[in-house]
């Protein structure tokens, strides 16, 4: 939230293993613009709904990485997928994005 207020923008890249009873483990951080954006970021994937998936789909554990990419949206588009990769500070293929919006608060 400190960021969003400040106009911050960032990345975090985050590896992790998932195990075939869906549990997590070996959560670190690979990249991230910034620790609050590392600290976000794990915390989104320790929330994720893991045990929901159906039994059986792994059967061995997998090492996963998934990359945010938090972005205050413009009129210019500037949340646009194509755009966030050609300016992100972090690795990693599997980019989800996080977006949000300036709100001009007048009182």
């Amino acid at each position: 939230m400190e960021e969003a207020r400040a106009g911050g923008e960032g990345c975090a890249t985050i590896e992790y293993v998932v195990t075939p009873d869906y549990q997590l483990h070996d959560v670190v951080t690979l990249d991230a613009s910034n620790r609050f954006f590392a600290r976000e970021a794990k915390a989104a994937i320790l929330k994720w709904q893991w045990q929901q998936l159906p039994a059986g789909l792994l059967t061995e554990p997998v090492k996963l990485q998934t990359r945010f990419e938090f972005c205050l949206e413009t009129v210019e588009g500037r949340c646009d997928p194509e755009q966030l990769n050609a300016r992100t500070q972090c690795r990693g293929d599997d980019m989800l994005p996080a977006v949000g919006y300036r709100v001009l608060v007048r009182s």
